[in-house]
């Protein structure tokens, strides 16, 4: 991707709402991002599958992931399945809004879905991945990769949004972030086309890169390979039980956060918690002498 063509926003406390894509509305003064909470030259990462706001016991509870997030004391944090007026459960709840506002961080709503509303005059129905971040987004893209569809009981695989990429300025360099979530069907085709298409798109920009997300795959899934050419397998390093998924008796990993080659991850670990299905994958990472930093573009004034 040529960052010309990306819909870039330089962020100030009086303009956070630039950073909320497709978010309802501004966060208030009061509820700015805080403070990054990571050492010097080091960046904690964290990517949750939410199962839209449902625990283990069955209990719908945004407050909870929130919470379990704080914990982490993450700087960026990659959400998969989020929804705004999307799920039943949610009472009609913009889950993407909730978050940005309770953890006080610049968000990037990224729908796969984005369906009209389901009253007259209602807000659009929207699900999708959020990407959190205590720095300023200085670029976002909803970028189009192979999704399966279902229609009438008929299946078809067509391009369709959800994999968000944003830019951030951190440590005195730019750095790319990836937040994606892949077909979860045991046939591995679709994936395999997903990871093409992610992959193009990742081979477009240099400079340090990480991607994270909800791979439903394990790492030596041959649909995986790809990857492999240019991040790192993190989760080798991964301190302690490595599986993320069911969240109460974790057998499988298949969330991830990847690191291209040339940047560090000092750790990796896997956060116990049953608030979601899944568990969330938490990584510190080293940004001092990442290769190739880039300087950002000054900002567009429209989208090209």
């Amino acid at each position: 991707m040529h960052w010309p063509k990306l819909s870039r926003s330089i962020l100030t406390a009086a303009s956070l709402c630039l950073a909320v894509a497709m978010a309802a509305s501004p966060a208030r003064a009061a509820e700015l991002p805080t403070q990054p909470t990571t050492g010097k030259e080091t960046l904690t990462v964290v990517s949750y599958n939410t199962h839209g706001g449902i625990g283990i016991d069955g209990r719908y509870n945004l407050a909870r992931i929130a919470d379990i997030i704080t914990q982490t004391h993450a700087d960026v944090v990659g959400l998969q399945e989020v929804g705004a007026y999307w799920h039943k459960h949610a009472q009609h709840e913009d889950e993407a809004q909730f978050y940005i506002r309770r953890l006080h961080m610049y968000g990037f709503f990224a729908p796969i879905f984005n369906l009209d509303a389901g009253t007259p005059g209602g807000p659009r129905r929207q699900y999708g991945v959020l990407l959190l971040s205590r720095y300023p987004i200085q670029g976002m893209e909803n970028h189009r990769i192979a999704r399966r569809l279902t229609r009438d009981q008929r299946e078809s695989v067509a391009m369709k949004p959800g994999f968000a990429e944003a830019m951030i300025h951190v440590h005195g360099q730019d750095l790319h972030i990836y937040l994606t979530h892949l077909d979860y069907r045991r046939d591995t085709h679709v994936r395999a086309r997903q990871v093409a298409d992610m992959m193009r798109i990742v081979s477009e920009d240099t400079g340090p890169k990480v991607l994270m997300g909800d791979l439903n795959a394990v790492p030596a899934a041959p649909e995986l390979r790809p990857l492999w050419k240019v991040f790192d397998q993190t989760m080798n390093r991964c301190q302690g039980g490595c599986a993320t998924f069911p969240a109460d008796s974790p057998r499988r990993l298949i969330d991830y956060v990847l690191v291209s080659h040339g940047l560090k991850v000092r750790s990796v670990h896997v956060v116990d918690t049953t608030a979601s299905d899944h568990r969330p994958v938490r990584a510190v990472i080293s940004l001092a002498g990442a290769k190739h930093p880039r300087t950002l573009p000054a900002p567009a004034s429209k989208r090209t």
